[in-house]
């Protein structure tokens, strides 16, 4: 996809949109977490813009419209020994898919990466076996790890 371009959120200006496109996200591939929320979608990108050693927006425009986004979410790991860059949710509207953007938007993340990405990490939902085959077709490989959560303020917890 030679015309895709990636362009760093650094306002507000597209936060309506990428509302919408994270509610359609949402719609397609159900989170593990539960319900999301719009006010959860604003404080996600309040954070990312106002703290950006927390993470990034990518908004990806195809002839100056915005048709997807990704949210990048660098951490240091132990096991790996440096940063792992955690693409945390990768979207391509409906009418964009099938072209190639996804793919290119993955290719250009791997060579155009912080310097001190040692990995390049991702979840995919065992309903998604569309993107299963993108990523795996890119390169990525499942770890042998159960991802599990602990929700801090349950009393149903430790």
């Amino acid at each position: 996809m030679d015309g895709l371009i990636i362009v760093p959120m650094i306002d507000d200006r597209h936060s309506q949109e990428l509302c919408e496109m994270m509610a359609e996200l949402y719609v397609e591939d159900p989170p593990a977490a539960g319900q999301t929320t719009r006010e959860q979608f604003l404080r996600t990108i309040e954070r990312l813009l106002n703290q950006p050693a927390c993470g990034s927006i990518l908004l990806l425009q195809v002839d100056g419209k915005n048709c997807g986004y990704a949210i990048l979410v660098p951490y240091w790991s132990n096991e790996y020994g440096g940063t792992l860059l955690f693409l945390d949710e990768l979207f391509v509207k409906l009418d964009y898919r099938n072209r190639g953007i996804g793919t290119a938007f993955l290719k250009r993340l791997k060579q155009d990466c912080p310097p001190d990405t040692i990995r390049i990490c991702l979840e995919v939902s065992d309903r998604n076996a569309k993107a299963r085959r993108l990523y795996q077709s890119l390169g990525f490989v499942p770890r042998p790890y159960t991802t599990m959560t602990l929700d801090p303020e349950s009393s149903e917890s430790l």
